[in-house]
């Protein structure tokens, strides 16, 4: 029998107690053998004497067992016995507390290092922690430990005892304020900020990531086939879900007598095609966006030329029959004021179309793009104002005012048709037609950054689409320890999965407005929206008065006054002023969804700021506060809220127009002070009346309308009536502006059919 003894850890003297004669071993540089010769055939037994401070770790026999070997005539066994000195056993754990949002400043890590094993530790144990990218270390500390931000790390030489746990370390954290920032997501690959797609001629999408390296390429499935010339793929847009939705123009192919394309699908954040959106194309669907609210705009290149709304789920909503110049509203962009389409028709114009008040507007370029001929392709409005436009031979850029800026790409046989901001701020993406390659110029100074081949063959890329910040991430981190004298290291880094959301809820610059006219003032008593994002946790409007000052988790404060809300969206809430911030010229507005909008805005207080309310847009969200206002006999949403005097009849802008001499009554809000004043968030009464202070004046197509009454309308809240008379000598028309104007504030304008 040979016996080996190994040790883990140092050496020592073991004792043994066996039926062959062995008595201890001592290792020396971790191992010590013997052997025993001359022995009978036959069964022995080994025991080792526990000894302190040691374990045993392993104890094995070639034939047999320790306490049962077996020897047979002529064969060695060799059995084995491993000791391991009883050591510190550090483990680390890492955690942290619910979710982080993008932009966060002073989140917190928490490490917590115990000694799992029988004996204390010894020495230094050291502590290290590796961020991923998009979190950037401020402060790391805890109480003991000496500690480092470069690199992040964590010493200590004091002895944890035995089931003992050191002091817990603080990492403290700031989130990067954009999805770029924390790089490719493990796993099946999903959306991300600063992907790149490609609508392509063949009617597929390449997926790209943001260093042009390859994902996937996207097809459009009919049943289960992926069909060649189903029609060129166009227009892209990603919805606030990060689905991705692509238009597709008419196909050469043809099935079951009919064409292919003409549609629109869309993909699920994994880029796996799921079915079509909505219906009732013309022809040639070129352009999609989707809105605040979530509903989509599609334009259209030919045929009717059309821009078609639609809910979220693809059921139409409203269509909009726009100027066109070459072709129809081929690239649409929808400003941030949710009104203002703004689109190009292969022309010298970026034209304008206002979908609140379904009106068209002036261009908004003051002087034809520098090709006028081929005209205006893809554009992107930029955040300070204006917009970057590819205008085929050249890359346009226009100042808030609609002046020529200054021009990218502009040596000879480039086809610009596609273009998209980056997300860095800094630079945009082109794609020229002719050879199919896509560059990234700095907006500075015009300089090409960067430039890839597409595809092999030119004519191919049709548009760009480089999704915003738009999607969730989650990151993983790992800490860990080590020193102490500890011998076991398999458990000696801890992970931590952290979900990363979108930025908490914030108001624009100017994000609360009058809810009629949308200029930045409000009147005490009157009604202001409140514009931002992730503003409520979903749709709600407030029964009857007195209102309720929350919705949806959403709640506002105007000036530390709770306002009454009239409704809340995520995008939008509408409130009313407190009748209490009379006098004052400015307030804080805060809005709550579980905790504050980390930006709380200043709103504009003046003793008049009159709004006219128009049925679309501002006007819409009147229903919750004055619903008889909305059983009318008209629903042209291009006219302004407007009855013939004593009925619920609109002053129409169809049938048959008001007549001079006929009272008609205007709603609207913000004109001031009112005798018999209700309180905040209650309706005004009937009798007595709530008549204004100071008596406006209003014109009719520029002619002064004699007033009958000014004051709160009855049963609402917030919201003011004016009657007058149409007078004699007014011009007709089928939409005629009406002004009013109160302490020498005019108003917006809206208008009405007069005969």
């Amino acid at each position: 029998i040979t016996v080996v003894k190994n040790t883990v850890g140092g050496d020592g003297t073991f004792a043994f107690s066996s039926s062959f004669g062995l008595a201890y071993l001592t290792t020396n540089g971790g191992t010590a053998t013997q052997t025993f010769n001359g022995l009978a055939a036959g069964s022995y037994s080994l025991t080792e004497t526990a000894q302190s401070g040691w374990t045993q770790t392993g104890a094995s026999c070639t034939n047999g067992t320790p306490a049962t070997i077996t020897v047979n005539t002529g064969e060695t066994t060799t059995c084995t016995i491993t000791n391991t000195i009883a050591a510190p056993e550090l483990i680390i754990a890492k955690s942290h507390a619910g979710d982080f949002y993008q932009g966060d400043i002073g989140d917190a890590y928490i490490l917590t290092v115990t000694n799992a094993g029988p004996n204390p530790t010894t020495g230094v144990v050291t502590v290290t922690d590796a961020l991923p990218a998009g979190l950037t270390a401020t402060a790391i500390g805890g109480t003991g430990w000496s500690c480092t931000v470069t690199p992040l790390t964590c010493t200590r030489s004091d002895a944890l005892a035995a089931a003992g746990v050191y002091p817990v370390i603080t990492v403290t954290v700031n989130v990067a304020t954009n999805g770029m920032a924390f790089g490719t997501a493990a796993g099946s690959p999903t959306f991300q900020t600063g992907d790149i797609m490609l609508s392509m001629s063949n009617g597929r999408v390449q997926w790209r990531r943001h260093d042009f390296t390859p994902v996937k390429v996207l097809t459009s499935a009919y049943g289960l086939f992926d069909v060649p010339d189903a029609g060129q793929a166009k227009g892209m847009a990603f919805d606030r879900s990060g689905n991705f939705y692509v238009t597709h123009w008419y196909g050469t192919q043809m099935l079951d007598g009919g064409e292919y394309g003409n549609d629109v699908v869309w993909f699920d954040r994994y880029g796996n095609g799921s079915t079509y959106f909505g219906s009732g194309y013309s022809c040639n669907p070129t352009s999609i966006l989707f809105d605040a609210g979530g509903d989509a705009y599609v334009g259209h290149a030919d045929c009717s030329t059309q821009v078609l709304k639609f809910d979220a789920s693809g059921n139409p909503l409203a269509q909009y029959s726009v100027a066109v110049e070459n072709r129809g509203s081929e690239h649409i962009v929808l400003d941030p004021n949710q009104c203002t389409l703004y689109y190009t028709s292969e022309g010298g114009d970026v034209k304008q179309f206002n979908v609140c008040s379904n009106t068209q507007m002036p261009n908004f370029n003051v002087a034809p793009l520098p090709d006028a001929v081929e005209g205006g392709q893809q554009f992107a409005l930029l955040p300070g104002g204006g917009m970057l436009v590819a205008d085929f031979s050249v890359i346009a850029m226009l100042g808030p005012s609609g002046n020529l800026v200054t021009t990218y790409g502009i040596s000879p046989g480039h086809c610009w048709l596609g273009m998209a901001l980056d997300p860095d701020g800094t630079s945009f993406w082109a794609s020229d037609w002719c050879s199919s390659v896509v560059t990234r110029f700095d907006m500075a100074t015009g300089n090409a950054i960067e430039s890839h081949l597409a595809d092999s063959q030119g004519f191919t890329i049709k548009q760009i689409c480089i999704p915003e910040n738009i999607f969730n991430t989650n990151v993983t981190n790992t800490a860990t320890v080590s020193g102490g004298g500890e011998l076991i290291t398999g458990n000696n880094t801890a992970s931590d999965v952290t979900n990363i959301n979108l930025p908490l809820p914030l108001l624009p610059p100017v994000g609360v407005v009058n809810a009629a006219s949308y200029a930045p003032t409000v009147a005490a008593g009157s009604i202001a929206s409140v514009f931002g994002s992730g503003l409520s946790t979903g749709q709600a409007i407030a029964g009857a008065a007195p209102l309720p000052t929350t919705l949806a988790l959403s709640n506002s404060q105007i000036g530390g006054q709770p306002a009454p809300l009239l409704s809340a969206s995520p995008n939008r809430v509408n409130l009313q002023v407190p009748w209490e911030l009379a006098g004052q010229s400015q307030a804080m507005v805060t809005e709550t969804l579980g905790a504050p909008v980390p930006n709380p805005q200043v709103v504009n207080i003046a003793p008049f700021a009159p709004g006219l309310f128009t049925l679309n847009g501002a006007g819409s969200s009147m229903a919750p506060f004055a619903p008889a206002l909305f059983t009318l006999n008209d629903t042209n949403p291009s006219q302004g809220l407007v009855v013939i005097a004593g009925t619920q009849m609109l002053a129409p802008s169809i049938g048959t127009p008001v007549a001079p001499g006929a009272f008609i009554s205007i709603y609207c809000t913000g004109l001031g002070a009112v005798s018999n004043q209700p309180s905040t968030g209650t309706a005004a009464q009937a009798n007595p009346l709530s008549v204004t202070t100071t008596t406006p004046t209003v014109t009719i197509g520029g002619v002064q309308a004699p007033v009958s009454f000014s004051g709160l309308a009855p049963g609402a809240v917030g919201v003011y009536q004016v009657t007058v008379q149409v007078p004699m000598g007014v011009p007709a028309g089928a939409a005629v502006p009406i002004v009013l104007t109160i302490g020498g504030v005019a108003s917006n304008t809206v208008t009405i059919a007069v005969q």
